[in-house]
């Protein structure tokens, strides 16, 4: 990184964790990234010889897949916010998709720790001794409006991020399609936000190797391709009770709260590390193109840019950082509009620097063989994935 860090960890453990995780970064996980950005097919990406399974299981290695399961079932405990946000840059500077790959491969069996039924206990034990990345998880968990405007309970257009359910006995039927999910072709589990009624709702963990579970063709895209992105479909699935936890149950509104603000608070990480990424890339080559006998740096109109940039970069990262200390100090995550704020701050960040870097590099911006239009493509689909920025706006105001 180009500029001298003055960031403050909380601990000698901390530290450490930063320093190997930078070491994958760079090793692991940038190299695979650009490699998988070359596929032609989406099937390419998760094919046996991919370098994905390298990220998957080089990670697991770190044993940074065990935050978030409690000691008692294999796992670390929750990391510090603070430490979680720095992860969540280094990674999203490095790649963003296979960031957001990473954190969605766990999720399941972290929600599975919280259920404290046996079969669900058992399931995150698992998951922890897995080093060899054969356990993965895909989502798609959101968050109710308060006033719901399309009749589906999302008040958005479009697919829905819900199941139907129903229940029969002490079993639960799911039904319904979940397009654009992350992992979705590679993905043994899932955790998923279910309806059972209009003012009922519930999450469910379950494996995606039940009878009428589908996995569709996925889609090709341009951007955050070292992602595997697929649909499922679910018809009449009838899964264990004890899959699922409704609002029976007291402790849900508390882990959907936590897991959402965390949620927004790693992509918050994530996306000013590809902002930071970027910046790097156009500092690095402003001061080494060389126009009228000088590199570009030279020229006052650059630097101011690059000037710009970096105070888009700081502000972004500021935020999420402030939210990662009021949550240390605090023990809760902040309010709904705080998290959606840096969330948000930190996708056009990453857009708008993306784009200023582009516009150092000239032409050569969207050259393949520099990274940088890659990080543009990738930075455009953070404004639309797992809610459009303007729409979580809109939805964080209700709380305001």
């Amino acid at each position: 990184m180009s500029f001298r860090d003055i960031d403050i960890l909380p601990d000698e453990t901390s530290r450490a964790i930063i320093k190997e995780l930078e070491k994958f970064t760079a090793t692991v996980m940038r190299p695979a990234a650009m490699e998988l950005d070359k596929s032609h097919a989406p099937a390419e990406v998760f094919a046996e010889t991919s370098p994905l399974w390298n990220v998957f299981s080089s990670f697991r290695g770190l044993d940074l897949h065990l935050t978030g399961i409690p000691e008692a079932l294999g796992g670390i405990g929750h990391m510090d916010a603070v430490t979680s946000v720095m992860m969540a840059e280094r990674l999203g500077y490095a790649d963003a998709g296979l960031a957001i790959g990473l954190t969605a491969a766990g999720t399941p069996f972290c929600l599975a720790a919280q259920l404290q039924t046996p079969a669900m206990e058992a399931l995150a034990r698992n998951f922890c001794q897995d080093r060899e990345g054969r356990m993965i998880g895909c989502r798609s968990l959101g968050r109710r409006r308060k006033t719901p405007a399309g009749g589906n309970g999302t008040g958005t257009a479009g697919p829905s991020p819900f199941l139907s359910a129903r229940e029969d006995g002490s079993d639960v039927i799911l039904s319904g399609k979940l397009s654009g999910i992350v992992n979705a072709p590679i993905a043994t589990h899932g955790a998923f936000e279910v309806i059972l009624s209009p003012e009922r709702t519930g999450l469910a963990v379950i494996p995606l190797d039940q009878p009428g579970i589908t996995r569709q063709t996925p889609a090709v895209v341009v951007s955050q391709k070292s992602a595997p992105r697929g649909s499922l479909r679910f018809e009449a699935v009838r899964v264990p009770g004890e899959c699922v936890i409704t609002e029976d149950n007291t402790s849900l509104a508390g882990i959907r709260e936590t897991f959402t603000a965390g949620l927004n608070l790693f992509l918050s990480g994530i996306y000013a590390g590809t902002a930071r990424a970027a910046l790097d890339e156009a500092l690095r080559y402003a001061k080494n193109r060389v126009q009228g006998g000088v590199p570009i740096f030279e020229h006052g109109n650059i630097r101011l840019q690059l000037f710009t940039m970096f105070k888009m970069v700081e502000a972004a990262r500021a935020a999420a950082l402030r939210l990662a200390g009021y949550q240390d100090r605090q023990g809760t995550a902040g309010t709904w509009p705080h998290t959606v704020a840096a969330r948000c701050l930190a996708v056009e960040a990453a857009c708008q620097v993306t784009s200023d870097a582009i516009q150092v590099f000239g032409g050569y911006g969207l050259a393949r063989e520099f990274p940088l239009e890659k990080f543009f493509r990738d930075a455009r689909l953070g404004l639309v994935e797992n809610g459009v920025n303007e729409d979580l706006a809109i939805e964080a105001m209700l709380e305001g």
